[in-house]
């Protein structure tokens, strides 16, 4: 991502356009971390698979440096998106279905058991799941949204919506896109924006191989955004990645389908 571009930070409190630097937001730097970090570890189990030393040495590097920022943001949300979507990319790189099947039964055990640890401290299993309060946002964004449920208060009152449920605070969303849509747009709002993102998810999951690189990519991608979504109000703040990002799979919708002659067994 660049270092420091204009017209990227979109919707900021007090102005209308700030620079997308990578250390204004702990989310917008995780924001570029994560799919570069995805790509690296796809083209790190490649190069293992292919047996390729060299190529796992530099990918892995590569690997290193990202999560290692990912650490020191101390972004929740590009963890927890990271980790979720790092296991997806090894799925997805399996060639038949019957082992594809038994590896994600194996990770699905092992969240099992790893949610079944941390549940053990309420403390931090309640702060973990309610990411570091996200909860209260999003209940109070869904009240506020009641009273003009079907066409929504406005563009840019999502703000507004928060203080009088909340009181005065720092905080300036709901910290989830849907519901922010919910309360500016209303659920027509929501339902359009949905319908219109799942197109665009669909084509990318019709169009998935496990031999070819850039389809896994463009589905990530957009399975990285759909999380992103339900836990950041990516409209409002750190807006300038999501459109690049969202612009650059609607470009790739058009891209032409890979043949269906693979293997799918």
């Amino acid at each position: 991502g660049p270092v420091s571009l204009s017209q990227l930070y979109v919707g900021e409190q007090g102005s209308f356009l700030r620079s997308a630097s990578l250390t204004n937001n702990p989310n917008t730097l995780a924001a570029w971390l994560v799919p570069g970090g995805l790509i690296a570890w796809m083209s790190v189990l490649q190069a293992f698979n292919r047996r390729n030393v060299r190529s796992c040495v530099l990918f892995g590097i590569i690997l290193a440096v990202i999560l290692i920022g990912l650490v020191l943001s101390a972004s929740q949300t590009g963890l927890y998106s990271f980790c979720l979507l790092a296991l997806l990319t090894t799925i997805l790189l399996i060639p038949t279905n019957r082992l594809r099947y038994q590896v994600t039964g194996l990770y699905l055990i092992g969240a099992a058991i790893l949610i079944g640890s941390l549940s053990l401290n309420h403390t931090l299993f309640a702060k973990l799941i309610s990411l570091n309060g996200r909860s209260d946002l999003w209940q109070a964004g869904l009240t506020a949204s009641l009273d003009r449920f079907w066409f929504g208060h406005g563009l840019g009152s999502a703000a507004i919506g928060l203080e009088q449920q909340l009181g005065p605070s720092t905080l300036y969303t709901f910290h989830s896109t849907p519901i922010v849509y919910l309360y500016e747009l209303g659920f027509i709002g929501l339902l359009l924006y949905t319908a219109s993102f799942l197109l665009i998810l669909v084509r990318f999951i019709q169009d998935y191989r496990y031999d070819d690189s850039l389809s896994i990519s463009l589905l990530l991608l957009s399975l990285w955004l759909l999380l992103l979504q339900f836990t950041e109000s990516v409209l409002i703040r750190p807006s300038g990645f999501y459109f690049i990002w969202l612009s650059l799979l609607i470009y790739a919708t058009r891209r032409r389908a890979t043949s269906q002659e693979s293997t799918h067994t």
